[in-house]
């Protein structure tokens, strides 16, 4: 029996794919100390950015837009958590939540609300995948010059 052949990737699902790599590194970076530890957003543990994940409140299916990013990209809504919390435990929702109302006070019900808008445009989504590339700039370059490697990736930062 032949294979089916594969579908090729539309241009919105690549722009999606290299926006998440991208955020993904942000966040973790973000939150991460001098010799890349940072603490699970959710249940306080502490571990190397190799083995953290990037969190999401309002899952990442969700690509409407939240103060003119989409929601997925949306710093309010990503925090560092570990795999058993982002994976094993779906998220931990609630904990995630108590700790953004902590705090900001109304966020949670605000990234609520805007899962009930428009969207993102492919050219909405574009502008995010340039604006993440811009953020890669101003990230510590020894940072970013050290996944490139892991991921096997020889250019620079």
């Amino acid at each position: 029996m032949a294979k089916k052949p594969k579908r090729k990737k539309s241009e919105r699902s690549k722009i999606i794919a290299q926006c998440d790599k991208l955020w993904s590194r942000y966040i973790r970076a973000k939150y991460a100390d001098e010799e890349g530890f940072a603490e699970c957003y959710t249940c306080r543990k502490r571990d190397h950015l190799s083995r953290l994940c990037a969190g999401h409140f309002a899952s990442r299916r969700h690509l409407q837009m939240f103060e003119g990013r989409p929601l997925r990209y949306h710093e309010q809504n990503t925090r560092v958590q570990c795999f058993g919390c982002n994976i094993g435990q779906h998220g931990l929702q609630w904990v995630f939540g108590d700790r953004l109302e902590g705090e900001e006070r109304g966020l949670p019900r605000s990234i609520f609300k805007a899962i009930q808008g428009a969207t993102a445009t492919t050219a909405e989504l574009k502008g995010t995948l340039h604006e993440l590339q811009l953020l890669q700039t101003t990230t510590p370059d020894d940072w970013w010059i050290q996944q490139k490697r892991e991921d096997g990736d020889s250019r620079t930062a």
